[in-house]
Order: structure tokens, then sequence, then C-alpha cells
């Protein structure tokens, strides 16, 4: 999940993309139709879910290879308005993923799902969630999309259906606060939670070089000023390399 916080919680104000992986530990597939669904229990709503493919169509031999975006209206899954190429909006949408051979017999084609494959392949991004949502919970899933009905993938001619495995649901629940650690400082906003070299490039580099955003202004908030300026800099350095104090907690 890119824009989810070291806890696995969702931040505000930032773009959420889930990715997904698909390994092929058998035989090639020839059409491979993949159906998620997105939604919120507490009816956050969505102002844009875009489903993207990650590899290009010649790369897996795709005839045809198209993102279908529905919208669901209370009492089934209907196209979306954005239409085949998104995005979608609403509290609970859904994104199948096609990839389709035509071709008269297994001479004429190569496989969509290669054999013992293993890659990224597609991504669904959320478009910022307003920080008054948070508390809320949002959730991705498998889920069966119009108009197939049906959640597998065909197998070369003659041998039975592939029922493909996944390990959803998975919810994340939303907040406000990117500053969860036991100090401040991970300016950087990496996954390690820890204060390193990458830290103060970061801050360096905001201060001095390109002023952009941060990913998280309460880390590279050092001092908890509210402001990131040359104070906070100087105390990661310090700590660094020089013994200096630990900063203090995140609030």
């Amino acid at each position: 999940v890119i824009g989810a916080l070291p806890s696995g919680e969702i931040l505000t104000g930032v773009p959420i993309t889930f990715r997904f992986r698909m390994i092929n530990e058998g035989p090639g597939c020839y059409n491979v139709c993949n159906g998620y669904r997105v939604w919120s229990p507490e009816g956050i709503p969505f102002t844009s879910v875009q489903g993207t493919r990650l590899r290009p169509w010649w790369d897996m031999n795709w005839t045809s290879n198209f993102a279908n975006h529905f919208e669901w209206d209370g009492a089934e899954f209907v196209p979306a308005a954005g239409g085949v190429p998104g995005p979608a909006t609403g509290s609970d949408v859904a994104i199948s993923f096609s990839a389709v051979t035509f071709a008269k017999d297994d001479r004429h084609c190569s496989f969509n799902f290669p054999p013992w494959f293993d890659d990224v392949t597609y991504e669904i991004t959320i478009e910022p969630i307003d920080a008054q949502y948070a508390g809320g919970t949002i959730c991705i899933d498998s889920t069966f999309t119009p108009p197939t009905g049906a959640w597998r993938w065909a197998e070369i001619h003659g041998l039975p259906w592939i029922i493909p495995e996944w390990d959803g649901p998975h919810c994340f629940t939303v907040t406000n606060e990117c500053c969860v650690g036991e100090m401040r400082g991970n300016a950087d906003y990496d996954d390690s939670d820890e204060i390193d070299i990458g830290d103060a490039t970061v801050l360096i580099t905001h201060l001095f070089i390109d002023f952009e955003p941060l990913d998280c202004h309460a880390e590279a908030d050092v001092d908890g000023t509210g402001v990131v300026d040359i104070s906070d800099l100087t105390i990661v350095l310090r700590y660094l390399f020089r013994d200096g104090p630990a900063p203090d907690p995140c609030p």
C-alpha cells in the first residue's frame, strides 16, 4: 500500500494506492479477469478511484487489456460514469481488470498469464480522503463484477478452470496523525521510523533546494514548534553526529 503509515493506517490528505501482485505457480492461462471491490463500511465517499494496469499489453501477450469501473447503486454494481477508463466515485466501487486473447486455438496465441509468473500487475488509487473522515475504515477485497459473475481464470484448452486464491479482505483505519513513532524526526517517512542520514537529507532538500511539501510535516517538525526550519535540521544533525539528545516523542 503506497501512502499508508508504518502502522498500516491510511493517512488523510494524500493519495492511497493499492498494488496487486499476481503469482502463477502452474501452467499458463489464456484469459484472466480479476475483480476488486473498494468500500467504506462507514460510507466514506471516494471522489475518484482509478484502476491502472502496470504492465504494457504486449509484455504479457494481451490482445485486449482493460479496466472496467463500476459503482454500487444500492442493489448492484453498475458501470461507472467514467466507463472503461474510469474513474469511479462513491463509497462502494469495483474494478475489473481483464486480459483476453482472441485466437482460434493454442497454436495462434501466447499466454496472458505466463507459467511461474510473479510480479505486480495492477494498482488502484484513491484520491486524498478528507480529514473529517478520520476514524473511518476503507476495505478492499476480491469480488465478482459484471458481466462475468465469476471469479476464475481460463487455463489452456481441455484443462479445468483455475480458481485463484485471494487473502482478503484487508481493511485500513483512516487517521489524521502521521507522526506515530516514539520520537519525531522521521522526515523521509520510511518504514523504519528511525532517524538516519536520509532524514537529514530530506530536511536539507526541503529547506534549501526544492521546498516541496513533506510526506509528514509533524515528523519533520522535530522541535514541535509547528514550523519546519533550520532548528529542526540542527536537532537531527546533532542527534546523528554529536550525541545530541533524542527528539521529543510524537504528539
